[in-house]
């Protein structure tokens, strides 16, 4: 068996001395600084939020509980949920990047428990032996000068042929194969990394053949699928890795690894369509550029890509082709909040050709004046289907899906105005017509978990996962009077089960599921910055009230069933008996006092 195989097989699993260790390691405040600018407040940092556009600061980092919160958008959790979200990374990634970088070693999977995380590792390590052979196949083969000379001309240097690892494999129908089974590697794992494909026959062969060869790269380096451009007249003329475990071409940037540096320097981001534009726009030194991989721009993508900057300027060719990529693309980047352009280059231009003929600091000049987003939508708009009042109509209708989309009611705001403005539309008749739209459609139901729960009971469910949080003891306290079968709110919900299990003292909370529950994240930091003090003697009068309010619930229930029962054989005066008793309750649960839950807050200087 190989080294590979030797390496596949043990693996590396996440323990959970693992991240505790990395808990107490990996400080907070260091990994945020990468991406903002803090400062301190009080005893707190301060800075503007990477997850959405502000002008003043409301995403604060507490270096005490190591843990961040942004009371503007609600962005919040620990720092795992940091470099997962401003980084695009899954859990166990976001764990082995900190692991890298802060020197914590992670556990070997010696008793093979975990076949998941060796296939993975698998996969990455034929990936990365098979780029090396298409390497070797553009530098090295015969059959790699007419792969040399076509990057030749298309003025590809040397130096950034080996910037971006680009290959070549020979045509033929096994020229990788034939390497990789010399190597140990079976052809099974070769096929669920998409390099190869097993014919009608039960035959394998290569994927790719007769093709320049891009290595796509995930945001740390490591070749998880590629991308092939054909040399001959074959169809297609680009053909990119199937969807595989490691690959998936949503949430997946060409050229981001290369281009991360410059983008979170320069603040901004150009978004090209092709392998070869990001090559060329790098070398002629515009290095903030990516591409997506064959697909229109994605939320996954967007999301990747707002973690370094605000800024997106999507670079078009000035052909029909480009209008709908940018009408694609709309939906997605003005509903999370970014500042969108589009620079569209003169018809039979494309990135690539363009710096080439005009040089870098034409491109610049365009790029500072790209136009915003929805203002060119408009504008497109009005151009297809005229300024006349049923042209109007027309962008109208065809631009509401583009605001409907956006969540945030302020910036919603903001484009209905442009919207109304640029189509020459009373601005309350365009309010009265997007109201119609955004109803739900028949048919459709929204996620019950999604909705936010807007329970009477919510404060004290908050203060009561505050108190279990600050107060360990009070857990088996609180445990004993079920208080998970209170909770309406289901992300606190989940919180309470994990706090109040019966085998130990909160540590669920560190459980791989719960550390990357974005919700729960979210919460869990809004609760933290909420600055409760809790003592065993505040503890008493919070968990007092709740055993108050959680008996009247159990009396209000049972007496909904009878004043249904009632209802239901028409007995009109037990009917009324009854209703007044529920108001009688409601009366009683008023004298409770929930708007005078307590909530000890700290002194801050």
């Amino acid at each position: 068996m190989t080294q590979i195989w030797k390496r596949a097989a043990l693996g590396t699993r996440i323990t959970d001395e693992t991240i505790e260790t990395l808990r107490n390691v990996a400080d907070i405040a260091q990994v945020v600084s990468d991406r903002v600018t803090l400062k301190r407040s009080g005893r707190r940092l301060a800075g503007l939020c990477p997850f959405h556009v502000e002008k003043t600061p409301s995403f604060s980092v507490d270096t005490e509980r190591q843990m961040y919160h942004c009371f503007g958008c609600g962005a919040g959790g620990d720092v795992f949920s940091f470099v997962m979200q401003s980084e695009g990374l899954s859990f166990p990634d976001a764990v082995r990047s900190l692991a890298d970088r802060f020197g914590v070693p992670l556990a070997e999977n010696n008793d093979e428990n975990d076949p998941a995380s060796s296939e993975r590792q698998a996969l990455l390590d034929i990936n990365r032996m098979a780029s090396g052979v298409f390497r070797y196949g553009l530098l090295k083969s015969s059959q790699g000068s007419i792969a040399r000379e076509y990057l030749k001309k298309r003025r590809i240097s040397e130096e950034f042929s080996e910037v971006f690892s680009l290959g070549f494999i020979p045509d033929g129908w096994s020229y990788l194969l034939d390497y990789m089974v010399k190597k140990g590697l079976n052809t099974a794992l070769l096929e669920k990394a998409g390099l190869v494909v097993c014919g009608r026959q039960g035959r394998f062969y290569d994927r790719f053949r007769n093709r320049i060869m891009f290595p796509i790269q995930d945001i740390q380096g490591r070749v998880i699928g590629f991308g092939g451009r054909v040399l001959g007249d074959e169809n297609p003329k680009y053909l990119n890795s199937p969807e595989t475990s490691l690959y998936h071409k949503a949430r997946s940037l060409y050229g981001l690894y290369q281009a991360r540096h410059e983008i979170r320097k320069k603040r901004v981001v150009y978004v090209v369509e092709g392998y070869f534009d990001v090559i060329s726009l790098h070398q002629n030194g515009i290095p903030e550029t990516v591409a997506g991989l064959g697909t229109a721009l994605t939320r996954e993508q967007v999301q990747l890509l707002r973690g370094y900057t605000e800024r997106v300027v999507l670079v078009f060719d000035g052909d029909a082709a480009g209008l709908r990529a940018a009408e694609r693309a709309a939906p997605i980047l003005l509903s999370l909040a970014m500042d969108a352009r589009v620079l569209l280059l003169p018809s039979g231009e494309d990135p690539d050709s363009f710096v080439r003929s005009y040089g870098k600091e034409v491109f610049l000049e365009k790029g500072a004046e790209a136009e915003p987003l929805f203002s060119f939508l408009i504008q497109s708009s009005l151009q297809r289907w005229g300024r006349n009042p049923a042209g109007r109509m027309r962008s109208l209708e065809s631009l509401l899906p583009v605001i409907e989309n956006i969540t945030d009611s302020v910036v919603r705001d903001i484009y209905l105005r442009e919207l109304a403005d640029g189509l020459d539309i009373e601005e309350r008749a365009v309010r009265d017509r997007l109201g119609k739209q955004v109803q739900p459609r028949h048919g459709q139901k929204q996620s019950r978990e999604a909705m936010p729960v807007f329970s009477e009971n919510l404060r004290m469910e908050e203060a009561l996962i505050s108190l279990l949080l600050s107060v360990p003891q009070s857990r088996e306290r609180v445990s004993a009077m079920n208080a998970q079968d209170f909770f309406s709110d289901p992300v606190l919900k989940r919180i309470a089960v994990c706090l109040l299990k019966k085998d130990g003292a909160g540590t669920a909370l560190n459980s791989s599921e719960i550390l990357q529950d974005e919700e729960v994240q979210k919460r869990l930091a809004r609760i933290g910055f909420q600055e409760s003090v809790w003592n065993m003697e505040n503890a008493d009068t919070l968990i007092s009230q709740f055993q108050r309010l959680q008996q009247q619930t159990q009396r209000g229930s049972g007496l909904m069933d009878r004043i249904k029962a009632a209802e239901a054989g028409r007995d009109q005066a037990r009917l009324m008996a009854l209703l007044e008793q529920k108001q009688q309750q409601a009366r009683e649960a008023a004298k409770i006092g929930l708007s005078r839950v307590v909530t000890p807050r700290r002194h801050i200087q």
